[in-house]
């Protein structure tokens, strides 16, 4: 890969960031005075818990705790990239939903150069990796066109199984996606195998989502047999 396709996967890539980003500047720009744009648009109920998470960060925990329960706890170092980000704040003053967007479009623009970096690999003309490219990045299914019927297709609603839904949507999607391309790139390279433990780590199976028993696992809350003391406990 030469410099001058480098450069045009990087203008790619900048183009990209910027889309995602214009719905959201205009969702603010177009708000009724007297409104409060919260700055998240695809799963607000999710984006909100990653905000709450950040704050966590901004009052300077480490450590990941449930708010709403009267229990005692420690708390427990999950969630980091998001208390990082609320960190990430604290030091540089700026707002949240700010330094959440920054993060957004920095694991975007790194999502898309690994994706290029990985096409690459795969070989073909410039030509053959630009087109390839260009499908990644700005394609999806056509699910849309089922839409109109009320069936609501995977193309809206699982912002992960797409690029540039993942960049639109979150800061963790275009991370975790260049996170397994790298991880791709360090196994498959040419000439080497990669190894039976390798091959297991990577392909370590997980249960499939069933969706007609989404509760399957949840325990009752009617039923008594709760191991849980509902009694208070000051202090």
């Amino acid at each position: 890969m030469n410099r001058r396709e480098w450069h045009w996967a990087m203008l790619v890539t900048l183009a990209l960031v910027v889309a995602s980003s214009l719905p959201y500047l205009i969702a603010w720009a177009v708000r009724p005075e007297g409104a409060h744009f919260t700055g998240l648009l695809v799963n607000p109920l999710d984006g909100h818990s990653y905000i709450a998470k950040m704050r966590q960060g901004l009052d300077g925990s480490w450590r990941f705790r449930l708010a709403f329960t009267p229990e005692r706890q420690t708390g427990a170092y999950l969630f980091l990239l998001h208390i990082a980000l609320g960190h990430v704040a604290r030091w540089t003053g700026l707002p949240l939903i700010g330094v959440y967007h920054g993060a957004r479009a920095l694991a975007g623009i790194a999502a898309s150069l690994v994706a290029y970096c990985f096409i690459t690999r795969l070989g073909g003309e410039p030509g053959q990796r630009r087109v390839a490219f260009l499908l990644l990045m700005f394609s999806s299914g056509l699910g849309w066109l089922a839409a109109a019927s009320g069936y609501l297709p995977a193309d809206l609603w699982v912002p992960e199984a797409f690029f540039f839904y993942s960049i639109l949507a979150t800061p963790h999607f275009p991370l975790a996606i260049a996170l397994m391309l790298v991880i791709l790139m360090a196994l498959a390279q040419p000439g080497r195998e990669p190894s039976q433990r390798e091959a297991m780590i990577v392909n370590m199976p997980t249960e499939v989502y069933n969706y007609d028993k989404p509760d399957e696992f949840r325990a009752d809350p009617h039923e008594n047999d709760i191991p849980y003391d509902w009694a208070r406990k000051d202090g």
